[in-house]
Order: C-alpha cells, then sequence, then structure tokens
C-alpha cells in the first residue's frame, strides 16, 4: 500500500500569466502548493499547449473566463490540458483517492468557483463554469493543485494503467 504523501519540493518552476501579452508570460520559481483537506496534489506528468492559451494571454484580464480576476495581483499558472500523478491526497479524501494514481484533469469545470470568489468579480455572483488554466492553476508547472471545483464538477479522469 502507498503511503499518503509522496515526497515533493518546497518551490517548482511554472509557466505564469501577469497581465495582457507575452511580455507578462514568464518561467518562474514559485511556491508548490500545499492542498486542504478536500484537495489533492499531483506531478504534471505531460502537458499540453493549446490555442486557448494564446487567447487567454492575448486578451488577459478581458478574457470572458476570467470573470475580472486581476492578473497583476492573482497571476495565473497556464496549461489547460495534461496529465499527473497524485502525490499527496487531502485528509477528507484519502478513502477515494491514493498517491500514485494517475488522472487526466477535463479544464472546463462546470461548475461554480469554491474557492478565492473574493478574486471574482461581484464575488463570483453568476459564475457558473471555470476552467483549469484560466482561475485553476494549469499544467505548466511541475506540480497543480486538483481543488474541490475539479471533484465536485466530476472532471479528474483516471487514466489507464
Amino acid at each position: 500500500m502507498l503511503e499518503d504523501t509522496i515526497s515533493y519540493p518546497d518551490e517548482m518552476r511554472a509557466l505564469v500569466l501577469d497581465g495582457t501579452g507575452f511580455d507578462h508570460l514568464q518561467i518562474r520559481e514559485v511556491p508548490v502548493p500545499r492542498p486542504g483537506p478536500q484537495q489533492m496534489l499531483a506531478r504534471v506528468d505531460a502537458a499540453g499547449i493549446c490555442t486557448s492559451n494564446i487567447k487567454l494571454v492575448e486578451q488577459g484580464p478581458k478574457h470572458s473566463l476570467l470573470y475580472g480576476w486581476d492578473l497583476t495581483r492573482y497571476p495565473l499558472i497556464l496549461g489547460d490540458e495534461g496529465s499527473v500523478t497524485l502525490v499527496e491526497v487531502g485528509e477528507e479524501l484519502r478513502g477515494n483517492y491514493r498517491p500514485g494514481e494517475r488522472y487526466v484533469i477535463q479544464p472546463a469545470i462546470d461548475h461554480p468557483p469554491i474557492n478565492h470568489r473574493e478574486r471574482y468579480h461581484d464575488d463570483a455572483k453568476g459564475v457558473e463554469k471555470i476552467a483549469v488554466s484560466y482561475t485553476l492553476a494549469g499544467h505548466l508547472a511541475e506540480y497543480i493543485l486538483i481543488t474541490e471545483e475539479i471533484l465536485a464538477g466530476k472532471c479528474l479522469i483516471p487514466l489507464p494503467d
């Protein structure tokens, strides 16, 4: 049986967008997020680049899926497609998930935001759909946080061995 966590570093490299345009896009060292009780941390095994990321970079905070998100205060980690391996499972999820399991994350999450509602315009009132690489961290990093929204939207899809 696998342990509840697999070791991982405190910092990681990530492709971060902090404004509008390609001059606001750079690889940075950022803290590896720590999962809460209903979240999981996964190592990114593969990441794809989609033309939707170009649209996001070019439009910045005017992109419709950002809902007023301030990129200068809350930069985004891009990458809406990829595969992952769980490295840490939040306490309340340990009966259902284990480190070492592999998944893909459906990037379009048909669920309202649960976390960081204050970062959206009007506290996310009326927001019914969010997305990985937009207001949820993306795959163009070494690790990705799998949040409550992803699980509630049934967007974590197991990969066969």
